[in-house]
């Protein structure tokens, strides 16, 4: 178990950045033109700015943000970063914070680590609503590749995933069960889960659980919808928390 509290702590470590200074010096996010912060009382007001729009955050010094919107360019060009802005557009269902861009397709990270991974969302630029969500090794950072296509995007990155049922005793049925749900290839070979497992005979529950893995996925996104699928390599798993 040590392993996967170690995955676990350095996933909530970077999920807790507000700003993934990384992912956004990645090839290929668009770079943003400045970054202004400011104070008003407890609140720490942030707005990262693009050429053709803004996206602001809101927040009190808690986990995830308080307030996410986005601000798209008029005649008069992008607003000033203030506490209230005229025809800002609410990003809807989601308090993390804001993490990169790609053309009208926002990044944002979750506001904590779940048992899972770190999820990470993608938002539509011009409406705010969240078009795709998934947890993933480090969320966002987990990304390293990604391509905007004229009906889409598509992008790999090492996904967590939670079974259906437990890998524990290598049960063949259970792992041909795991591939379907995940979407792999039908010659991907199940993970030895004996070392993230070892002690779990005397713990049931564990045993019984379902588990987690993580492994190389595509995902394309497609009018609201996504195909993912499976890509060869290293497959790891662990006990769920």
């Amino acid at each position: 178990m040590k392993m996967r509290w170690l995955c676990l702590a350095m996933a909530l470590v970077f999920c807790a950045l507000p700003v993934l200074t990384e992912a956004k010096q990645r090839a290929f996010f668009d770079k943003p033109v400045k970054n202004v912060e400011w104070k008003k009382g407890e609140l720490t007001i942030t707005c990262t700015y693009y050429r053709d729009f803004m996206v602001k955050e809101i927040g009190d010094g808690g986990k995830g943000s308080i307030s996410l919107a986005i601000v798209k360019r008029s005649h008069a060009g992008l607003p000033a970063c203030r506490f209230k802005i005229e025809d800002e557009r609410e990003v809807e269902d989601w308090s993390g914070y804001f993490a990169a861009a790609k053309g009208n397709y926002l990044f944002f990270s979750a506001d904590d680590g779940d048992p899972v991974g770190n999820a990470f969302a993608i938002v539509d630029g011009n409406t705010g609503k969240v078009l795709f969500y998934d947890d993933a090794q480090v969320g966002v950072r987990s990304i390293h590749s990604l391509k905007i296509k004229d009906d889409g995007i598509v992008l790999r990155y090492r996904r967590a995933f939670r079974t259906p049922c437990s890998l524990y005793a290598r049960n063949a049925s259970c792992w041909e069960a795991v591939k379907q749900a995940a979407f792999m290839a039908p010659d991907t070979r199940q993970p030895n889960c004996d070392v993230v497992y070892a002690g779990a005979e005397t713990d049931p529950r564990v045993r019984d659980d379902p588990s987690v893995i993580d492994y190389e996925v595509e995902v394309t996104l497609t009018a609201g919808k996504a195909r993912f699928t499976g890509l060869p390599g290293k497959v790891e798993c662990w006990a769920e928390d």
